[in-house]
């Protein structure tokens, strides 16, 4: 370990700046470093730049679980900064499902509850950074069995209008096409037929992503093994010109090997 002489001298301003955009907690640990340091981030100007930093904080979204005095097992949602400390919690939300960006751009999380009483499904928008919920759909249910519901729903905002709406993934089968529901406008299911060529293709689950109002699925072809990205417009709800991507993990981990050989 090199000499506290060999170590290069940062000037001040620059210790300053760096130090000014950290967290409280983590700055206050630099005073250890030397008595400089100390009476530097001491200082109240040191104090006064660090409460002028405006940046977002950096929150870490968390799910956890809670028995109500029913008995019953209820969702929350906590927003954990980098110290670990909790800085807020969105108590009895239901399950954490997924997360998309809303007309603003800002982040919106998705939960699912079962209301046993009434025996259906109940989809909440959160904003995680307000608690708030934005709204709260009561439609899921479409006469299909609860199986369906495991694994088979995205959540996306659609484009110019701003409305959430959900499209449940029914696979490969052509007899069962996909549905798009508008979440908090009371209206139902509607068929959005099938995404053309799927019946060569498996889709992945966990490759979706919505960009400006347009929904975008992976999907891997059995016979080619090469991939492709389907494209949903939320808006009209309307399949768009399907993208071929690029060969799958199995033919690039063919020339792989072949390379190695």
């Amino acid at each position: 370990m090199a000499s506290p002489a060999m170590l290069p001298s940062l000037p001040d301003d620059l210790i300053s700046e760096i130090l000014s955009w950290v967290p409280v907690k983590p700055a206050c640990r630099f005073c250890c470093v030397s008595r400089g340091w100390h009476a530097l981030i001491s200082g109240p100007a040191f104090l006064a730049t660090h409460r002028s930093r405006t940046d977002p904080q950096l929150l870490l979204l968390a799910a956890s679980y809670h028995k109500k005095e029913d008995r019953r097992i209820s969702g929350d949602l906590q927003l954990v900064d980098v110290n670990g400390e909790v800085v807020r919690v969105n108590k009895s939300v239901g399950a954490f499902w997924t997360i998309c960006y809303g007309c603003d751009d800002a982040l919106v999380c998705v939960t699912f509850d079962f209301l046993e009483a009434s025996d259906f499904f109940v989809a909440k928008v959160i904003n995680p950074a307000t608690g708030s919920v934005l709204m709260t759909a009561t439609e899921l249910d479409d006469g299909a069995s609860s199986d369906v519901y495991v694994g088979a729903f995205k959540v996306g905002c659609a484009a110019p209008s701003g409305a959430y709406k959900m499209v449940r993934l029914m696979g490969n089968n052509p007899h069962q096409p996909w549905k798009v529901l508008t979440l908090g406008d009371g209206a139902k299911w509607r068929q959005v037929g099938f995404p053309a060529a799927t019946q060569s293709t498996i889709y992945d689950r966990g490759s979706v992503v919505t960009i400006t109002g347009v929904m975008h699925f992976l999907y891997a072809s059995v016979t080619s093994c090469e991939d492709y990205i389907f494209f949903l417009d939320l808006e009209s709800e309307k399949w768009m010109a399907t993208l071929k991507g690029p060969t799958s993990d199995e033919i690039q981990m063919d020339v792989f090997i072949k390379y190695l050989v």
